[in-house]
């Protein structure tokens, strides 16, 4: 129930961060968060925490705007800085909540334990911007020049005055509707076919993710320390994604690391039996990489769609694979026909996806699109050479920011 809730969330979450702004669905997605997860620990009757266990996670997915919101507010060359920095937290979140777990067995006081903290995000209204991208494609040139101005001054740079007044930006698509938005950047066959793609990655990286989450505890040895093991290779896994980040493009470390998940967790699914470490060792490999993986996949995507429907585009893909999630908790049934069967299935689909990858373009080099020229032209030297259809020239807005 929490991934279908989470799934269709995302389909509320995306296309909200889009008009209303990712702050304030940030913040509102988080504190619904945190009051449905009290509820959930106060609650006796079983089906009231069905429906709760479904409704906080439709309500309550603050990651997706956040990393939108985070992603935007950097120039291409810190990009990598910012995954490296959520990877980091993300997964010292895993191993607190392994830990909070094994500390409290009790189940009430365990949820009230890691749902309390969100409600300090309610802060957040005091101390966090919104994305400069977003204002001005929404037309709201003066909050985007206080902000860009409160930057610079927090930052002791100073600002020509004259080019902050030439950023000029159209007011049309506050006045456009989200769906007349979606329609235009899908009509593009380029960014149908990158969805279609992005899609079957956020599906293979979610199933990799949760497959290999979920079947550790039933790896030989205390089932928290195999958790345990398990999230903590999000430590290393944060390093390697801003070596390769900074240092790579993000085509082939994304495509390596689907490849070497495929590698390990085929190995482990046909090692025999009696070599305990070794099957252990193969196993949080596939996870080591499985975490390069999904990270990428993360930043690759927000970086190939407009930034009108960035939130929308990466919310669908992300709640189009949580049909992952939503399959990858029956994998335990599959070891009463084979011990090795989810693992091999965990290598064809990431070997199948490191191929499918290779129609995607680089968008290492690139600032991010805010129009659907733009995000066609990716991965291309020949930008400047797009032309805007009269659909979005009606719309066009900050073509370079």
């Amino acid at each position: 129930m929490h991934s279908v809730g989470y799934m269709i969330g995302l389909f509320l979450v995306g296309p909200l961060s889009d008009k209303y702004g990712r702050k304030n669905v940030v913040i509102f997605t988080a504190v619904a968060c945190a009051a449905i997860g009290l509820a959930k620990s106060v609650v006796y009757s079983y089906w009231l925490y069905i429906a709760l266990e479904l409704l906080e996670p439709l309500l309550g997915d603050c990651y997706s705007a956040t990393f939108t919101l985070a992603i935007e507010s950097v120039t291409k060359e810190h990009r990598p800085i910012i995954i490296f920095l959520l990877s980091l937290f993300t997964t010292c979140g895993a191993v607190a909540l392994g830990i909070i777990a094994w500390l409290t067995p009790n189940w009430r006081i365990f949820l009230i334990s890691i749902y309390a903290p969100a409600f300090l995000y309610i802060l957040y209204i005091f101390c966090f911007d919104e994305s400069i991208r977003w204002l001005l494609n929404k037309g709201q040139k003066k909050k985007a020049d206080d902000l860009i101005r409160k930057a610079a001054k927090m930052n002791n740079i100073s600002i020509d005055e004259n080019k902050l007044s030439n950023l000029k930006c159209e007011e049309n698509t506050a006045n456009v509707s989200l769906t007349t938005l979606v329609k235009i950047t899908v009509s593009s066959k380029k960014l149908l076919l990158r969805l279609l793609c992005c899609i079957c990655m956020w599906f293979t990286a979610l199933f990799n993710a949760y497959s290999l989450l979920i079947n550790s505890v039933s790896l030989k040895g205390n089932k928290y320390l195999n958790f345990e093991l398990v999230a903590v290779t999000g430590f290393p896994a944060s390093f390697i994604i801003l070596f390769l980040l900074m240092k790579c493009t993000r085509k082939r470390p994304l495509i390596f690391s689907f490849l070497l998940t495929g590698t390990f967790c085929t190995a482990h699914s046909i090692l025999p039996t009696g070599y305990g470490w070794l099957s252990i060792l193969l196993y949080v490999s596939g996870k080591l990489c499985s975490s390069v993986s999904i990270r990428i996949v993360y930043i690759y995507t927000s970086e190939l769609f407009p930034t009108y429907t960035r939130n929308t585009m990466h919310a669908l893909c992300s709640a189009l694979g949580r049909i992952a999630a939503i399959v990858a908790p029956q994998t335990p049934l599959l070891l009463d026909y084979w011990e090795g069967l989810p693992s091999l299935i965990i290598g064809v689909l990431s070997v199948l996806t490191a191929c499918l990858i290779t129609l995607l373009p680089d968008t290492s080099d690139d600032i991010l699109p805010d129009n659907v020229c733009q995000a066609e032209a990716a991965g291309k030297k020949e930008k400047n050479m797009c032309k805007l259809g009269k659909k979005e020239r009606e719309i066009d807005v900050c073509s370079k920011l």
